[in-house]
């Protein structure tokens, strides 16, 4: 029987009275991801924000794992989120934000998942260095650590590419098949179709509030820019 991790019904969100979200629908099972695309101030975030639970929601309805989410939102630890900052504590090493989250989500077995999460994203051998002495590229990497350290059911990825080199991208697309293959789910956003292969099953993009121009992501390659 496919289990389904989200289902949204005409989803509508505003904020400061400005509609963002408009009659937004689709249903994601496990073992898929879904790419959503757009513009920079599309709505993609928000879209992530409310699937989280982070911020409520106006109209429609949400599930997550088979049950509605109230409209103001809940978050649940079975959803993981990484967006464009890290949420870790610069000035402490790899090792102590990974053990501080490891505390939080009550993580069994915490020393061998935190060395087992920094090894997983290339930083062994950096893991007990202060993040301020972490490259760009590393800081990304690091935010990626958190996120295998909890180990959610539901991915909620923001741009989890920008900013990478091609190194960074591979290890990004293997996680992220990793993750899928486990009988998990992601939704991941983009603004550039060119990285849709790497990311998901299903893309859609999210215009004017709407999702729409829906395909399955090796038919998603055009070579403009959605608008």
């Amino acid at each position: 029987m496919v289990r389904m991790v989200l289902e949204v019904r005409g989803l509508t969100k505003s904020l400061a009275g400005r509609p963002i979200l408009s009659h937004i629908s689709f249903a994601l099972r496990a073992e898929r991801s879904l790419v959503v695309m757009g513009s920079n101030g599309a709505g993609k975030s928000t879209l992530l924000l409310v699937l989280g639970g982070v911020l409520g929601y106006d109209g429609g309805t949400l599930a997550r794992f088979g049950r509605i989410v109230p409209p103001e939102g809940i978050t649940d630890g079975r959803i993981g989120y990484l967006g464009h900052r890290s949420l870790m504590y610069p000035n402490l090493t790899l090792a102590d934000n990974l053990n501080l989250y490891a505390r939080l989500w009550r993580v069994p077995d915490a020393a061998r998942c935190i060395e087992r999460a920094a090894e997983r994203v290339g930083l062994s051998l950096w893991q007990h260095e202060p993040l301020t002495r972490y490259s760009q590229g590393m800081r990304q990497r690091a935010a990626w650590a958190r996120l295998l350290l909890i180990e959610p059911e539901l991915w909620l990825l923001d741009e989890p590419l920008a900013g990478l080199d091609p190194e960074g991208r591979q290890l990004v697309a293997g996680l992220l098949a990793e993750h899928l293959a486990r009988g998990a789910a992601a939704v991941v956003t983009s603004h550039r179709w060119q990285d849709a292969p790497q990311l998901g099953h299903m893309a859609a993009v999210l215009q004017n509030g709407q999702l729409g121009d829906w395909r399955p992501v090796a038919e998603s390659t055009p070579t403009e820019e959605p608008g």
